[in-house]
């Protein structure tokens, strides 16, 4: 039928375009996996279950095809209290929860005619807060975290169409309590991103 021909050749079209994140305005918003890290073992965290889904959702923008930036904000989910605690707690009780807005730079990549890859260095002010139902030592432990830690990320676009793209990213997210009581975070993601204009 010549209108399904005229369809297919369009389509064909359309995910033929070039990859090169062009200069301007875009949105994205993503879905993954969480892993918190607090780094030893006697610790609020140590044998509970350190994993959850997160999301993120932002805005970004290009100044060339290379270089941007984007802020957002992403939600990790949360990190289910361990065992007791010498000093913090003798119970199992609470979760702890971790989110906040993030600046970052960004810089493309093309690899391919559809595929580039992408570096971000930037900043979060991620809080850190025990739930309503944790233990007296959890709650005191985490209370009052957060401040503008380091963030860093790498990751791939595929383009789909001019506007829409597919879009997965690994990130780091360090010190997100203080010194002392350092918490990581590291995440895995994929999602959708799309280009105004």
């Amino acid at each position: 039928m010549p209108g399904s021909r005229a369809v297919v050749v369009a389509l064909a079209c359309a995910l033929s375009l070039p990859a090169a994140a062009e200069p301007g305005w875009y949105g994205f918003g993503s879905f993954g996996r969480s892993s918190f890290d607090d780094g030893g073992t006697q610790s609020a965290l140590a044998g509970g279950d350190d994993k959850d889904n997160g999301a993120r959702v932002g805005a970004g923008y290009m100044f060339t095809e290379r270089v941007g930036v984007e802020a957002g904000w992403v939600d990790f989910g949360k990190a289910k209290r361990g065992g007791a605690i010498p000093g913090l707690s003798a119970t199992r009780d609470g979760d702890v929860r971790a989110n906040g807005p993030f600046l970052a730079g960004v810089a493309s990549l093309p690899l391919t005619g559809r595929l580039s890859a992408f570096g971000k260095l930037g900043v979060i002010d991620a809080r850190i807060a025990a739930s309503p139902d944790a233990d007296a030592g959890v709650a005191g432990f985490f209370e009052n975290s957060g401040d503008w830690r380091p963030m860093v990320g790498v990751g791939g676009t595929w383009q789909l169409t001019r506007n829409w793209a597919l879009q997965t990213e690994y990130g780091q997210f360090s010190k997100l309590v203080d010194r002392a009581n350092q918490i990581k975070v590291s995440t895995l993601s994929v999602g959708m991103l799309f280009r105004l204009g």
